[in-house]
């Protein structure tokens, strides 16, 4: 998503599920890469990656590891409006997971829109230590190389 507009939110509320993994893929691949590096993936599949690496993050934040359901106030927001969700999470997300506001609100849209019913059950262990950035979304792409010049 270009530049992070007051409104990048909503507007990303609107937007297909496919296309926000699209844009959750392009964001992943994007804030690691260099100035100017142009990638060919398949940034939906980058997406969904990273969508299910980053909901189980997001779990340890939300979930009580003991009952393995939503904590109360979570369970309040998500009975409320879905932008009440999505502002939530992307808050959450980008404090607590420590990504940019260009992974986290495609992230925050289409967890809003899919739904919390069953992020509880992907809970990780409580290991005391907080939430890192997961792997999916660490890691650097690799270049594509450019063709021999005959």
């Amino acid at each position: 998503m270009k530049g992070m507009s007051a409104n990048a939110l909503s507007e990303a509320l609107m937007q297909t599920e496919e296309r926000l993994e699209y844009s959750l893929g392009v964001a992943v691949v994007y804030d690691a890469a260099p100035a100017g590096k142009k990638y060919s993936l398949d940034y939906r599949a980058r997406g969904a990656a990273a969508y299910a690496s980053l909901r189980a993050a997001l779990s340890h934040q939300l979930c009580d590891p003991r009952t393995k359901s939503l904590r109360p106030w979570v369970a309040l927001v998500a009975d409320g409006d879905a932008r009440d969700l999505a502002v939530a999470l992307l808050t959450i997300a980008a404090a607590n997971l420590s990504i940019s506001a260009s992974v986290a609100v495609p992230l925050s849209a289409l967890i809003a829109k899919r739904g919390l019913r069953d992020i509880c059950s992907e809970t990780p262990p409580a290991t005391g230590a907080p939430p890192r950035k997961p792997e999916a979304v660490a890691a650097k792409p690799k270049a594509k190389r450019p063709a021999k010049k005959r």
